[in-house]
């Protein structure tokens, strides 16, 4: 089979570079969007940007619970979906907010409280508006300040030193659809290029903070580090090409080959993407791997190639035979390393989590395009090149003998021959035949205990976002000015639903009992590491309990009022003093979870007391019965890490099952 591709490649070189050529400009001005802009097709191209999804809790199973909560959350409390935020931070350091009551009548300046109202929100209404008829996109719900009904008492601080006002978003905080609203919302504190930032009143410090801020600079950070990866990734794999073999064209053959491909891949992906209904689903930031490991494996298959060209030129073969002999010989070796590779990221497929099944089959696919393309438009483009791929060596045996890391005749040279290195590698050989087992078993010792340590902190991971943000940007020193105030945790709460359809929790009856459900969660607080609980029976935090029913902001606020769920949902608001990102915040939302179904279960003592009993009020056993949903961003994180735990185990043992199974294929020796 590859004699005749080899055979193929020589006599039609001209023809297959005309070919890949024409689909790499096709390919580039689908991804750059020119070809729709000129409207040389009687369609609209897709571009990556409509198809790649973005975010990362959508890539769940709908089988996890926090998919589920979450569902059950929107249905029961549809005007709340504060999935994500953006929240202004005012602050000032060297006393309390000046409020419009504490002015003096004399005084025609602003006060804090005017600011926010008079400056501050109608500007962010503005940049909303703006933002939404610019791109036909709603993504805020109503402006949240401390005037508002329901929670606006617990935007200030205790210190009276701090005030929030919340941008509430519907959509998750790593939602790309984000950014342009939030960049606009930067752009309101920017000191130096914003009217608005000018007029605050002198003293008073704004800072923007929110859960959809540290998204945007996650996605900024996740952006930047994949053009470093991809920009050093190009410049380390020209460096080493050109050490090998100091030939430039030689070296940029493996390059073009990798970009060529690369972009057809990529704008193939975004076809398929469109128009598979499900089976081709990017997402973005996969050009980032598509682009490594094509690369990778890539210039890996085109070194093969030519180096095995290069022998048979060295040998005095002509260059035609010599390149269908190199496809011949080379094909099956390449096709062996593209099937082990491709198929072993496949079995990626085989996982939960959507990302991981995208990410398999989409660089697998990559890397058949990249297998096509070393075996027909790399020796082709070799054969065009002619003798001056090898420039500025006229002849293949004076690259044999010039090319290498360092020059035969420089110093350097001079001194690694005198120290004899080569003999080091001599003694390594003969010891190798001589005992391998012994020098296999030092080295399995030896590398045991780093193994130990892989598989004892496997699961020891970060979600500290924050943390591992630079410390100059936006969300950072947004949370540090928040956290100076407020619990780290009051943008991002951890909401417990229960669901009862027997019980109406609207009634009057009942708010003792969630006050005292809100109690007993308080009661272990610091073990929990809560800093606040909210609920019904505590509409605005434990400090500030209410004596009687009559609040109904916050009976819509913290009971359903919606069809089926009508009475039969309360939430309950738990505040934690880390931010939900931190190490510890998945531990936390098991011990909730853990010391609510404890509370509400049937077999608590508390909770089998008879209906004459006195205390039944205080008890919890009207709720007993009730299913308990945990909703936010902590619970998705520790879904997020189940579903991925479980797909490394199941990826893990099908890699090597699969590989093995290749190997056996190609070798023949189990």
């Amino acid at each position: 089979m590859f004699r005749h591709v080899g055979n193929t490649v020589t006599r039609r070189s001209g023809i297959i570079l005309v070919i890949w050529i024409v689909l790499s400009v096709l390919a580039n001005g689908m991804m750059t969007g020119w070809l729709n802009r000129l409207k040389v097709l009687p369609f609209e191209l897709p571009s990556w940007q409509s198809v790649a999804k973005t975010g990362e809790f959508q890539f769940l199973p709908q089988d996890m619970p926090s998919v589920k909560s979450t569902q059950l959350f929107k249905e029961a409390f549809p005007n709340d979906l504060l999935t994500s935020s953006a929240v202004f931070v005012l602050t000032r350091s060297e006393g309390p907010l000046k409020m419009e009551e504490d002015k003096d009548p004399d005084d025609k300046s602003l006060s804090d409280e005017e600011f926010v109202k008079e400056r501050l929100v109608p500007q962010i209404n503005s940049e909303i508006a703006a933002d939404q008829k610019e791109r036909n996109l709603k993504l805020t719900q109503e402006i949240i300040t401390y005037e508002d009904p329901k929670i606006g008492t617990l935007l200030l601080s205790e210190d009276k030193q701090s005030m929030l006002v919340v941008v509430p978003f519907t959509t998750e905080f790593l939602d790309v659809s984000n950014r342009p609203l939030v960049d606009r919302l930067e752009h309101l504190i920017d000191r130096e290029k914003s009217p608005l930032a000018k007029e605050l009143p002198p003293g008073l410090r704004l800072e923007l903070s929110g859960s959809a801020t540290v998204g945007r600079d996650m996605l900024d950070a996740q952006r930047e580090s994949a053009e470093g990866t991809e920009r050093w990734t190009v410049l380390l794999v020209v460096g080493l090409l050109l050490l090998i073999y100091r030939a430039p064209l030689l070296a940029l053959i493996p390059l073009i080959s990798v970009f060529i491909s690369t972009q057809i891949s990529l704008s193939l992906i975004t076809l398929l993407g469109k128009y598979t209904n499900g089976l081709f689903d990017p997402f973005a930031g996969l050009q980032t791997y598509i682009t490594v490991i094509t690369y990778g494996a890539g210039v890996d298959y085109c070194l093969f190639l030519i180096a095995r060209y290069k022998e048979e030129l060295d040998r005095g073969v002509d260059r035609t035979h010599a390149m269908e002999t190199t496809v011949d010989k080379v094909g099956a070796a390449i096709l062996a390393s593209a099937a082990t590779v491709s198929v072993g990221i496949g079995m990626m497929w085989f996982a939960q989590f959507g990302k991981f099944q995208q990410a398999g089959i989409c660089m697998a696919f990559s890397l058949v395009i990249m297998l096509i393309a070393s075996l027909t438009f790399t020796p082709s483009l070799i054969l065009i090149c002619g003798n001056w791929a090898f420039w500025p060596y006229g002849r293949t045996a004076d690259l044999s003998r010039n090319a290498g890391w360092i020059s035969g005749t420089s110093l350097f040279a001079r001194i690694l021959d005198k120290l004899q290195l080569h003999r080091f590698w001599e003694w390594i050989s003969l010891a190798l035949m001589k005992t391998p087992g012994r020098i296999w078993l030092i080295f399995v010792l030896f590398m045991l205990p780093f193994a130990y340590i892989g598989m004892a902190y496997h699961g020891y991971l970060s979600y500290g976002l924050l943390s591992e943000l630079p410390r100059t940007k936006p969300s950072v020193v947004g949370a540090a000015a928040l956290e100076q105030h407020f619990p780290s945790g009051n943008t991002a709460p951890l909401t417990v639903l229960l669901e009862n359809p027997n019980v109406d929790f609207s009634s009057v009856d009942l708010l003792t009992n969630l006050r005292t459900f809100a109690d007993k969660i308080a009661a272990q607080k610091e073990k929990l590491g809560i800093a606040d609980v909210r609920s019904l029976g505590t509409p605005l935090g434990l400090d500030r309990k209410v004596s009687v029913p009559k609040l109904n902001a916050a009976r819509m606020f913290y009971i359903s009022r919606e069809g089926k769920y009508d009475g039969h949902v309360t939430r309950m608001d738990l505040i934690f003093k880390e931010d939900p990102f931190s190490r510890n915040s998945i531990q936390q939302v098991e011990e909730v979870e853990r010391l609510v179904n404890e509370l509400l279960s049937p077999t608590n003592p508390d909770n089998q007391k008879s209906p004459d009993d006195e205390e039944d009020s205080l008890s919890l056993k009207p709720l007993v019965g009730s299913k308990v949903h945990l909703v936010g961003t902590t619970t998705s994180i520790r879904d997020l890490k189940t579903v991925t735990d479980r797909d490394q185990i199941v990826i893990d043992v099908l890699v090597l099952v699969t590989v093995y199974v290749i190997l056996v294929l190609l070798l023949r020796r189990p």
